[in-house]
């Protein structure tokens, strides 16, 4: 074989490995972006960007405006958890390494549900939005395109499916494929 298609090969590999989000189940850390939200701190600001979990952006939300939750408290109606999943034909599969904390999950959920903005992914990226006590929820966009949700609320509906369908004695572990290429994964993390 040439050196040349030894290297292409290589580079192809490593992409496949370290470049592209796991297949199915856990996410490893190594796997993980950042995750930026775009959010207005105040009703009818121009949303800034904060890079974190939703609990980090939370606090900041808090710190800039600490009058968030007031101020926001009637800007979207809370939504029927999992209202918009279930006519779509997604995938949930109750699978992983480590379960979560069923509660820790519960409370990374309302987080989630509290912000108010649209949660951007780049391609073929996955990234841990809420993380408390070894207890995670993910995102991944499984798309070769930039991915762009209408609101968090869709994120915690994918882990809310994956918490109702796949808890067993309090822990919970899995994975939830959207037909529109991004998943939802819940799982034991180190936070």
């Amino acid at each position: 074989m040439s050196p040349f298609l030894a290297s292409l090969f290589l580079v192809l590999y490593a992409l496949m490995v370290y470049g592209l989000p796991a297949e199915h189940g856990s996410v490893r850390d190594d796997q993980l972006v950042e995750p930026s939200w775009e959010v207005a701190p105040y009703p009818g600001a121009a949303p800034i960007t904060l890079n974190g979990t939703v609990e980090q952006v939370y606090a900041k939300l808090l710190e800039i405006n600490p009058n968030y939750d007031e101020d926001f408290k009637d800007s979207e109606p809370e939504l029927e958890p999992t209202r918009s999943l279930k006519k779509r034909k997604d995938t949930l599969v109750c699978d992983g390494e480590h379960s979560a904390d069923t509660t820790r999950i519960d409370q990374g959920i309302k987080y989630l549900r509290k912000v108010k903005g649209s949660p951007q992914l780049s391609p073929w990226a996955c990234s841990r939005v809420s993380c408390s006590w070894y207890s995670a929820i993910i995102w991944c966009n499984d798309s070769p395109y930039s991915k762009t949700l209408p609101s968090f609320n869709n994120i915690a509906d994918g882990a809310q499916v994956i918490r109702d369908g796949c808890n067993e004695n309090g822990y919970v572990k899995g994975w939830l494929d959207h037909s529109d290429r991004w998943r939802a994964i819940v799982q034991n993390a180190d936070c």
